[in-house]
């Protein structure tokens, strides 16, 4: 469904192989995982089925929370990988306007014909419910890529940082384990997340809700780095000064400086001191997290929010003549 504005280049010559097959793998888990919707309690979805049995719905959202930790991040992230090469080819108007058909135009057409067609057809909720649905992705991925050009414009960056990692095998084991149990968490929380989120509002509303959280998400990722990068300057400037400091700068600066990170131990020293701060800095996020989310208000849910569960409740219980037998 977004496999199109992910593209490398439109000349099959200058396509990234290894990338197209990424997004077809990614594609298939999209698919899969909207199956797996239909069949679970998670949530809800245009055509649904009751589970089978506990086995098969624990197993079904087990295999979704590991999906969702990754799945839809590596969409945004191979978009954003193609987006900075893209706008410096074809200039400011020519890629917001290629964004804007690209994702605006079919994001349009679902949230004011496809999804109304769909949930009527389904029968889930009468009138016409304007909703992005499953096209939130592209809702986000546009004011995302709109939010990048006006940041482009306005704080031009030449280059980036790469961090060259994995120059072992033991390395790169211990960071791989360390990923899948980060993702594996991540995933629970978010399938979670958004499950209570979609669970607060109508039906009309879910598509709007969950890109909402979505784009929360990613603006809070921006914030968080943005915050833990003060706090690794402020290690730098606190452990480091005049030409260590500068040291430290000029190997976080370059593309291939963290390879060449260990050739200096002072500045190497400094370094490591700093990172540490900035763990320190997300261990004290987590716990404020953990603090907040004890001292938000549990609300009842509204009257009328899900009116099926009322129905379903009276048909199960037994009526007078039932008891009487």
């Amino acid at each position: 469904m977004q496999a199109s504005h992910l593209g490398a280049e439109s000349s099959a010559a200058q396509r990234v192989v290894y990338l197209d097959n990424l997004r077809i793998l990614l594609i298939v888990l999209v698919v899969l995982h909207h199956l797996g919707e239909t069949y679970t309690d998670v949530s809800e979805w245009y055509y649904e089925e009751p589970p089978s049995g506990p086995v098969s719905s624990i197993v079904l959202v087990f295999l979704m929370a590991v999906n969702q930790s990754f799945f839809m991040g590596m969409f945004f992230l191979i978009a954003g990988h193609f987006a900075p090469p893209s706008l410096a080819r074809h200039g400011v108007p020519a890629f917001v306007r290629d964004r804007v058909t690209r994702l605006g135009v079919p994001l349009a057409l679902y949230f004011f014909v496809i999804n109304g067609l769909v949930t009527r057809i389904g029968g889930q909720q009468a009138g016409w419910p304007l909703s992005p649905g499953p096209m939130w992705f592209a809702e986000v991925l546009l004011l995302l890529t709109l939010a990048y050009v006006v940041v482009h414009r306005t704080f031009p960056v030449v280059g980036s940082p790469r961090i060259d990692i994995a120059t072992t095998t033991a390395l790169a084991l211990t960071i791989g384990a360390g990923s899948f149990l980060m993702g594996f968490g991540m995933g629970l929380i978010s399938l979670t997340t958004i499950a209570v989120v979609q669970d607060s509002v109508d039906w009309s509303m879910r598509g709007s809700a969950t890109a909402s959280i979505i784009f929360a998400r990613s603006l809070g990722n921006t914030i968080g780095a943005t915050a833990l990068g003060a706090v690794l300057n402020l290690g730098i400037a606190h452990f480091g000064s005049g030409a260590l400091a500068a040291g430290v700068h000029d190997v976080l600066n370059r593309p291939d400086g963290l390879a060449d990170l260990a050739a200096d131990p002072a500045v190497r020293a400094v370094f490591d001191q700093a990172l540490h701060w900035s763990f320190w800095g997300v261990a004290g996020v987590a716990v404020l997290t953990f603090v907040a989310i004890w001292l938000i208000p549990i609300a009842p849910r509204p009257a009328g929010a899900r009116p099926q569960e009322a129905e379903i409740e009276a048909a199960a219980e037994p009526g007078p003549a039932a008891v009487g037998h």
